[in-house]
């Protein structure tokens, strides 16, 4: 499979832009939430140029103003002939392994764009994060980005980038399916699964009939019907959207492992974590659902700045560092 290779990096992020901070204590959770979804609308409001380029430009432009941290070791790795990132806070275990699906509906983003959550979710956690460089669409249409996240984890779980005390898998969005998808096909090959699955905003139902799509289409900025439409036309190519590796929702989910699910009461993508949490605790999981007041779709990326992204990393660390049941 061919891949773009990216380069190696660490310590901050470069960017023209003014990276985003904490705001000043004074400010309002509510100033917070609203400068989030502003700068959401700069990436996908109906005034922004549409072409999948421009986007993706937007997106990592938006992204590359997040803080990271200056002794935050960033660096290549290759899982499973996979391409991706390793992000180590100083605090870190290279042992103990979060393997970490970036959202982008499987068009937009990169590892490269998610450093600053990765380096928080290290700090937080205590894990290595890896960043898989997923292929996307349209270059690269459905199943590519299924085979690679299944890929990127059966390495890492296997040995292949060295020893392991932990492993742990996570994603936002899109990341939040390849998560369970490539947990999906680790299990049915029989092999070792992680020890905690974290899924946050998860888009797991490509069909859009959802009532959240409807409810909370005017207080999500980031995620849409038309969205999902545009999605299933460019990644799906004709495959049937209700395939479970596409929607999730309809893949069988027995013996997978404890499950967290964070997702925003405000967001379009609601009805597919309170479903998904149903679906895997009727199949046996230990699942968590935590539905996070008014905050934009896939908040922990605003973490530097927003509390309630603040709250869910530290969330997740708690999470990981219960023992499963």
């Amino acid at each position: 499979m061919s891949h773009r290779a990216e380069p190696a990096y660490r310590s901050s992020a470069t960017s023209s832009c003014e990276q985003l901070g904490p705001l000043p204590h004074q400010v309002r959770t509510e100033d917070s939430i609203l400068r989030a979804r502003a700068l959401y609308e700069e990436v996908f409001g109906a005034d922004q140029e549409q072409s999948i380029d421009a986007t993706r430009e937007r997106f990592e432009a938006m992204l590359d103003r997040f803080p990271i941290h200056p002794d935050v070791a960033i660096d290549e790795v290759n899982m499973g002939n996979v391409p991706g990132l390793r992000v180590t806070a100083p605090t870190a275990s290279p042992r103990r392994i979060l393997v970490w699906f970036h959202s982008g509906g499987y068009i937009l983003g990169s590892a490269r764009g998610h450093r600053s959550l990765a380096a928080a979710l290290s700090a937080a956690t205590g894990h290595t994060v890896l960043l898989p460089d997923y292929r996307r669409a349209p270059e690269h249409a459905f199943p590519a980005a299924v085979d690679d996240a299944a890929s990127a984890l059966a390495a890492v779980l296997d040995g292949d980038l060295g020893p392991i005390e932990d492993v742990t898998v996570g994603g936002d969005s899109a990341g939040g399916a390849l998560t369970l998808v490539s947990l999906i096909r680790r299990r049915d090959a029989g092999g070792t699964l992680p020890s905690h699955a974290v899924l946050v905003s998860p888009l797991l139902d490509l069909t859009g009939v959802a009532q959240s799509m409807v409810s909370n289409a005017e207080l999500d900025p980031a995620v849409s019907r038309q969205g999902i439409r545009t999605i299933v036309a460019i990644y799906m190519r004709g495959t049937d959207r209700e395939h479970p590796d596409a929607t999730v929702l309809n893949a069988d989910l027995h013996d997978l492992p404890p499950t967290l699910v964070q997702v925003s009461s405000a967001e379009v993508l609601l009805d597919d974590s309170v479903r998904v949490a149903d679906r895997l605790t009727d199949a046996g999981v230990t699942t968590h659902l935590h539905i996070y007041d008014d905050v934009p779709h896939a908040w922990p990326l605003f973490e530097s700045f927003l509390p309630a992204g603040r709250d869910a990393v530290e969330e997740i660390a708690a999470f990981f560092a219960r023992e499963p049941q």
